[in-house]
């Protein structure tokens, strides 16, 4: 708990209720950890090919990004792409989905369906058998969409292989995999209890002549007609602006349909957050220390080291009638960017709520708001400080229990330290002339 006093002098407090991105438990990071060994198990490589690695690794990576509009779209034939895929792109895409899984309430029970669109090698569903033990022995089918079948089968042998690791004799045999070539206009024999999507519209919104809220709203309408009342809906794309841009759409769609907006939004009101241009974007990050050593080493070899890992996402509920707003009783906050500077020797963390952007506000000294993780759900009173942030307009939550002698020897240590660097960048100017 955060003890909080505001400028008013209304006393309060700030509680912990989640994280998306707390340690997981040993088991999964475990599996993570050997997952390299799994798909070397599976798909070895040679001696050339794995010299190779951190070169084709580098090469694919610049046409997911920079150069994504030469990329083939049939680029997971290419065995040295797809092999650079399951050996390195699909291991880190199982470290952030199973770190958000873990953390997300999903309920699968004997003969439910579920779908995966836009499957590739079967990420999201490892990830699932992965993060989710409770779930591995129920009898679950899963459908995976995908317009490369040579992908899902190469996925489907490395899921397979997962679970020959994890089974027990609580969970004596893995999930059935229906593999359906096709997009997210094919048809499925039934609607499902829980549909998922991870990293398939980054690819599309890219190069598509629809405008991103036309392909949101039929996402969402493609969404809701095959998920069945009271199933779940996830859909996870990369945390760049385009992406946070498009989940917001997407998010905002969804609604219209009366799905109820489950995480990380703390409330069914507008989102403030919206990605437009030069705006604030929703995504979340969490410290790529947390990724297995072998795959960091493998990515140091590709030039393409990862201080963070970061992704946007929406979890929404499929509901018969539209859902309830939000009550202001008790608000919550989910905590969404790194700390920022603020006037009057403040630092702060920007926070979405059911009454829009708050600013969680503190000493530029404290180290309380560098021990909140990204994506921490906070829970506070009705009273907090009505004062607006003049630059976003955003409610300012100010946490550091101030006192004005509290606020004026915090004043004067940040003017003595400015003062300090100012005279060091002084002398460091004249040693080079």
């Amino acid at each position: 708990m955060i003890d909080t006093t505001n400028k008013s002098g209304n006393t309060g407090s700030v509680k912990k209720v989640s994280d998306f991105f707390s340690s997981l438990p040993e088991e999964q990071q475990k599996i993570l950890n050997g997952f390299g060994s799994t798909v070397q198990g599976i798909y070895p490589l040679t001696q050339k090919q794995k010299f190779n690695l951190p070169m084709n690794i580098r090469e694919l990576s610049r046409q997911l990004t920079d150069r994504r509009s030469e990329r083939n779209p049939a680029y997971m034939n290419s065995p040295a792409q797809s092999f650079a895929y399951i050996h390195y792109f699909m291991w880190w895409n199982l470290v952030r989905f199973v770190h958000l899984l873990h953390n997300l309430e999903i309920e699968l029970d004997d003969g439910d369906y579920a779908l995966d669109l836009g499957s590739g090698p079967l990420t999201m569903v490892t990830a699932l058998w992965i993060a989710k033990p409770e779930l591995r022995n129920k009898k679950i089918t899963w459908y995976t969409l995908d317009v490369s079948m040579s992908t899902m089968s190469r996925g489907e042998e490395i899921f397979y292989a997962v679970c020959s690791e994890t089974l027990s004799t609580q969970c004596t045999e893995p999930w059935k995999i229906i593999k359906i070539k096709g997009g997210m206009e094919t048809k499925i024999n039934h609607q499902v209890k829980f549909l998922s999507c991870a990293n398939m519209f980054n690819e599309v919104f890219w190069n598509a002549k629809e405008k991103t809220e036309s392909i949101a709203a039929s996402a969402a309408r493609r969404f809701t007609e095959m998920t069945g009342p009271g199933g779940k809906i996830l859909v996870i794309e990369p945390g760049i602006p385009p992406s946070g841009k498009f989940i917001s759409l997407l998010r905002g769609s969804l609604m219209k349909r009366k799905a109820k907006i489950i995480s990380p939004c703390p409330h069914q009101g507008e989102c403030p957050m919206k990605g437009d241009r030069g705006g604030k974007w929703c995504h979340f990050v969490f410290d790529g220390n947390k990724a297995p050593e072998n795959l960091r080493k493998l990515s140091k070899l590709a030039k393409l080291e990862k201080e963070r890992i970061s992704l946007s996402f929406v979890f929404a509920e499929k509901c018969k009638t539209e859902p309830e707003p939000s009550s202001f009783g008790e608000l919550k906050l989910r905590v969404i960017s790194d700390k920022i500077k603020l006037p009057d020797f403040k630092t702060g963390r920007y926070c979405c709520s059911a009454c829009g952007l708050v600013i969680l506000s503190d000493f530029f000294k404290s180290k309380k708001l560098e021990e909140i993780n990204s994506g921490t759900l906070l829970s506070t009173g009705k009273e907090f400080s009505k004062k607006l942030d003049p630059k976003t307009g955003a409610f300012i939550l100010d946490i550091s229990g101030n006192t004005s002698k509290k606020h004026e020897k915090g004043m004067e240590t940040f003017t003595a330290h400015r003062k300090k660097k100012d005279t060091e960048k002084e002398q460091k100017k004249a040693d080079s002339k």
